[in-house]
């Protein structure tokens, strides 16, 4: 809380605006998870998913709890736009079907083994979003039409 304090609630504002707005925001955010893994044969396990807005970033994981597995979607860069939630479950969904297919750890022991599971999660992201590129969409989802200038930093 003392983020958005320091920061303003006017900077959280846009991306929470569409979410308040739509009575049904969590049943479509089913829907759309839903749509995406579809096309797998083999279904993920049901997980918790809770979309959080506050944290000035943008960033989506998964973790075991005690419960069972849970994901974090943090949404400010894609400000609360469905092809930029997309985007997000998109990428996630194919480490979540991966992960239950192989019952192993996906991101692995190897620097190799990472950049495969990303890799393919990227590559689903991009057939699931019709040849768009998916970085590309980020940036048009928070507003930034160019990657000029833009450096990548790596994953931590």
């Amino acid at each position: 809380m003392a983020l958005a304090t320091e920061l303003g609630y006017e900077r959280f504002g846009q991306t929470v605006a569409p979410i308040l707005a739509d009575e049904d925001y969590e049943q479509s955010v089913e829907v759309m998870v839903g749509d995406l893994a579809r096309p797998f044969a083999r279904q993920p396990r049901p997980r918790d998913v809770y979309v959080i807005v506050g944290l000035d970033t943008t960033n989506i994981y998964s973790l075991q709890t005690s419960s069972g597995s849970a994901t974090v979607v943090c949404l400010e860069a894609v400000e609360g736009s469905r092809e930029g939630l997309r985007l997000l479950f998109s990428h996630e969904v194919h480490h979540w079907v991966r992960q239950d297919a192989l019952q192993s750890d996906i991101f692995g022991g190897s620097v190799g083994e990472r950049l495969a599971t990303e890799g393919l999660a990227i590559a689903y992201s991009a057939e699931t979003l019709k040849g768009q590129e998916p970085v590309g969409l980020l940036f048009r989802a928070r507003g930034d039409l160019s990657m000029e200038g833009r450096t990548r930093s790596p994953p931590v």
